[in-house]
């Protein structure tokens, strides 16, 4: 009897994190800011998706969007390189602590930095190709447009 209720009370907590993985993956995503310095972008953003599948989908649905309205990437025009970085905005903008922030120089005010909390990165180039980074796995998008693992 004892370790049904030990098996019930551990599919219950397994079904209650897929539920809430799942609910923040469908989310929507809010762009806070966008600050770009030639091909290298940074992208502020609330309630981006957890898993790595949901942060890959969302820029592939997304990628044409941020194009019309934002200009990103914004590639290299003899190689067609760019960086983009997707942080948490968390907090908001905060000061530059000296340390351990990422700070924009963009911006002329005191609370210009955010806490280094990066979602995603996406990087592309003439040799490498189209790679996603996350905070533990690497893909890369293939001749067919799907991504893999590598």
């Amino acid at each position: 009897m004892r370790y049904k209720i030990v098996n019930l009370f551990l599919l219950s907590l397994a079904v209650a994190i897929f539920c809430y993985i799942k609910y923040k993956d469908l989310q929507p995503v809010n762009i806070v800011a966008i600050h770009q310095d030639g091909s290298y972008t940074d992208i502020l953003v609330r309630n981006f998706p957890l898993t790595d599948s949901g942060k890959i989908t969302w820029w592939l649905k997304n990628k044409d969007l941020l194009k019309a309205k934002y200009n990103v990437p914004k590639p290299e025009k003899d190689d067609g390189y760019f960086f983009i970085k997707i942080w948490d905005f968390g907090s908001g903008y905060v000061e530059d602590d000296g340390y351990d922030r990422l700070c924009f120089a963009d911006m002329k005010v005191k609370n210009h930095c955010i806490e280094k909390h990066p979602f995603l990165t996406i990087r592309n180039g003439k040799q490498s190709g189209l790679t996603f980074f996350t905070d533990t796995e690497h893909y890369k998008i293939d001749a067919d447009g799907n991504y893999r693992k590598l």
